[in-house]
């Protein structure tokens, strides 16, 4: 017949069931993508345990309620069985799958509408995998590979945008390392750099057992955020910060201190008060200039 010639010639999937599953048409495109040889009804030619729930639900529906649908490969790849051939060897397809009701003779019928999407879905998600990788190295600093300035900025955003629903603390921590110039100076910009990787390295790692989060805000500056925590354990937080950057004992013979050594600004937000985003952080960095004021090595809470 033309209509199967047709049918057959489509670079898509077209089958039809009836009310008992039985198959009604099948087209080449389908035979040719399934393992079986034999059958007779959609279980024999597809068994239902290999048939997704919301798949088999669909077929139902559609010949019981005379309800169209669509099944989409976003919830489930693979809600149906099909293989094809590629370079020998059997590759399982993503398909798209359109599910229209329809009446012959007062009969009900499904039929069933299968694209192959694999090749778009291999796509979109190699680009939203390459997305997201370039979204980390661009809040990512370089040199630490702990989060940056910019990450610094968005998580701060957001959370000022939460504290607006809810009760709310905010604590920001401005660390900065004591007489880097001088460090720098004394001994090179290679061993600076070596310098900021460590520092980071003890600064992040004690902000995470904390549950807050550091960052690089720029050149020898870093940054903690400490959401909802008390004023005991930010203090608790802010003396480990100093404490462990002091036992690390990165020998400093330019400094007054024999060693490198951190001071620390720290001031917090309470949602409901008149503080915004720029006041809290100039705070938190006259906190800091106290501190270094004070001789160094050493944190101001304002």
């Amino acid at each position: 017949m033309i209509l199967d010639d047709i049918l057959d010639g489509l670079d898509t999937g077209v089958m039809v069931v009836d009310k008992n599953l039985s198959l009604v048409y099948v087209n080449q495109w389908i035979k040719k993508r399934t393992e079986r040889e034999e059958y007779s009804n959609l279980y024999e030619l597809f068994p239902k345990e290999l048939l997704s729930k919301r798949l088999n639900d669909a077929i139902n529906t559609c010949l019981t309620h005379n309800l169209p649908s669509v099944i989409t490969p976003i919830l489930n790849k693979y809600p149906i069985p099909l293989v094809k051939l590629s370079d020998e060897s059997k590759v399982k397809i993503i398909p798209y799958i359109k599910i229209t009701p329809f009446y012959q003779e007062d009969e009900s019928y499904c039929m069933l509408q299968i694209s192959d999407v694999t090749s778009v879905m291999v796509r979109e998600e190699f680009f939203s995998s390459k997305s997201k990788k370039l979204s980390k190295i661009a809040l990512t600093d370089e040199l630490t590979n702990i989060p940056n300035r910019r990450y610094f900025n968005k998580h701060l955003t957001e959370l000022f945008e939460k504290s607006s629903d809810k009760i709310s603390k905010i604590t920001l921590l401005f660390i900065d390392v004591d007489f880097f110039k001088k460090y720098n100076d004394f001994y090179g910009h290679q061993k600076g750099d070596e310098c900021l990787i460590k520092i980071s390295g003890i600064i992040s790692h004690t902000a995470k057992r904390a549950n807050c989060k550091a960052f690089r805000y720029g050149g020898e500056e870093f940054c903690i955020i400490a959401h909802n925590l008390d004023d005991c354990n930010i203090e608790n937080l802010t003396e480990a910060i100093i404490d462990n950057i002091s036992k690390s004992n990165i020998k400093h013979d330019d400094s007054v201190y024999k060693k490198l050594t951190v001071s620390i600004g720290v001031s917090s937000y309470v949602s409901g008060s008149e503080q915004t985003q720029a006041s809290l952080i100039s705070k938190a960095d006259s906190a800091l200039y106290h501190s270094k004021d004070k001789g160094r090595n050493t944190f101001t809470i304002l």
